[in-house]
């Protein structure tokens, strides 16, 4: 369900942010789509460059402004690009992570834990029960997500993930408080256009309490095709980008209203639909076009009056 409410929202060119506690755990995902946003700070020594600093960040401008006590600040405009959660969600861990050996051995096993957690959840349509199935069930599939990062065997312990388990289904009012605190934090942030957003995956342990923040990032299709192509097609023309959803000109000629926090359907109803069909609220298409009820007109209509009417 959160991945088709993530992909609505990102066909409507909103920003989507989704949370989960369990005990003392406690994740937020964010899928910005794509989010400009300002840094300021002391102007340094050495100019600042306009080139991509991650794989998701790229410093697009930077100015300059002289304070009331003589000190020059600068204000560096930069762009964050996210992906969907179904991509996020088997996306390896950052390069800078993964080249070097200490910060991979410092990677929470709180990640794995929720992958395995999510996995099930698709699977089994519910969260994993105290018996001894389900705790099979799930011990492989977070063996398997931490393998799948390539992390360490000693950094998922069976003491991290007996307390997981038993506080999955779980909801503590500090471990709430602190969760909603911080995406509370990252909204503001976001409709400012002020600070560094989540990127992508915040976690939250309560037992070490840290917080880390983790780019778990795969270029969309959109995305992909318009840098350089897939698979040796050529790359698509900038007004193409986002399967013809522009972020301030609408999506095929439908006007889009400014970037909120509302994770509403309403704006997506009346869209002009997929080859020319109208759509629902789920970007679907109906399959009622105007031809056909233009043809069931005026079969109605040559119909001799008096006779029933067969209504489809």
């Amino acid at each position: 369900m959160l991945s088709i409410i993530n992909t609505a929202a990102r066909f409507a060119g909103r920003p989507f942010y989704a949370a989960s506690i369990h005990g003392t755990y406690g994740c937020i995902f964010a899928d910005l789509v794509q989010h400009d946003f300002i840094i300021e700070r002391e102007k340094s020594n050495i100019a600042t460059k306009l080139a991509p600093e991650t794989l998701t960040r790229v410093a697009l401008s930077s100015t300059t402004k002289l304070e009331p006590n003589g000190k020059t600040t600068e204000i560096v405009t930069k762009r964050e690009t996210y992906c969907p959660l179904i991509l996020s969600n088997s996306s390896p861990l950052a390069p800078e992570i993964l080249r070097n050996r200490r910060k991979l051995k410092s990677v929470s096993p709180l990640l794995p834990c929720l992958r395995a957690l999510f996995e099930f959840q698709r699977t089994y349509s519910r969260l994993p029960n105290h018996d001894a199935q389900d705790l099979s069930n799930f011990t492989s599939l977070a063996t398997t997500k931490s393998r799948e990062l390539q992390l360490p065997p000693e950094t998922l312990k069976s003491e991290f993930l007996r307390s997981f388990v038993q506080n999955i289904g779980a909801e503590i009012i500090t471990t709430a408080a602190f969760v909603g605190g911080r995406l509370a934090e990252d909204v503001i942030n976001v409709l400012s256009k002020r600070e560094q957003p989540i990127q992508n995956f915040a976690l939250f342990d309560g037992e070490s309490l840290e917080g880390p923040i983790y780019c778990l990032y795969t270029p969309p299709p959109e995305v992909a095709m318009a840098a350089g192509g897939i698979n040796g097609m050529p790359a698509l023309p900038q007004d193409a980008v986002m399967g013809g959803v522009e972020m301030n000109g609408g999506a095929h000629g439908m006007a889009i209203p400014g970037q909120d926090m509302s994770m509403s359907m309403g704006g997506m109803n009346g869209a002009s639909g997929i080859g020319g069909f109208p759509s629902n609220g789920f970007g679907v298409a109906n399959g009622a076009g105007e031809p056909q009820q233009q043809q069931q007109q005026q079969q109605q209509e040559q119909q001799p009056q008096g006779e029933p009417q067969l209504i489809e």
